[in-house]
């Protein structure tokens, strides 16, 4: 049986307001944190991302962990496994768990989206991604180690295109 309302109000662990959450930059794109793994027992993640116009995009990976991309501004382009669909506000790109994709905003207006991820794990990769950024003064480093191992650490595997 569900809790009565009151219940259910008094068990709310936490309100953000619009401006709230923890803020990781990550070179000219920012990730806050809405919703942490800590705050669901490592169920899912919430993260609100802004990438810059023409900003950084990730390469092509997988990952062991569903995605679900809420559009919330702008537009990106999606490759998933190979198919390419632009995403505007409103539109919502469900990427499942080990399949190939990417993402890249092509136009000169920054795009913002809501990230949602099952199980967690991709707010910690971001924190630990940005303390690497922030000890290289050069983006990408030269010796990519401590990138691949944190790659792994969080089982996301890059996919290179084959030649």
């Amino acid at each position: 049986m569900l809790p009565s309302t009151p219940q259910l109000f008094e068990d709310i662990r936490a309100v953000l307001s619009p401006s709230q959450g923890r803020v990781v930059p990550l070179l000219s794109n920012t990730a806050t944190i809405k919703v942490s793994g800590d705050d669901t027992a490592g169920q899912l993640t919430v993260i609100e991302y802004k990438i810059a116009p023409h900003g950084p995009s990730p390469a092509p990976h997988r990952h062991k962990y569903v995605e679900v991309f809420y559009m919330l501004a702008g537009s990106l382009t999606f490759n998933v496994e190979g198919r390419e669909v632009t995403g505007t506000a409103g539109a919502t790109i469900i990427v499942p768990a080990g399949v190939v994709h990417t993402y890249r905003n092509e136009s000169p207006e920054p795009a913002r989206y809501l990230v949602i991820c099952s199980p967690a794990g991709l707010d910690k990769y971001f924190e630990e991604l940005a303390e690497l950024i922030r000890a290289e003064p050069v983006w990408p480093p030269k010796d990519m180690s401590q990138v691949i191992a944190l790659n792994e650490k969080y089982d996301t595997e890059v996919v290179l295109p084959s030649r």
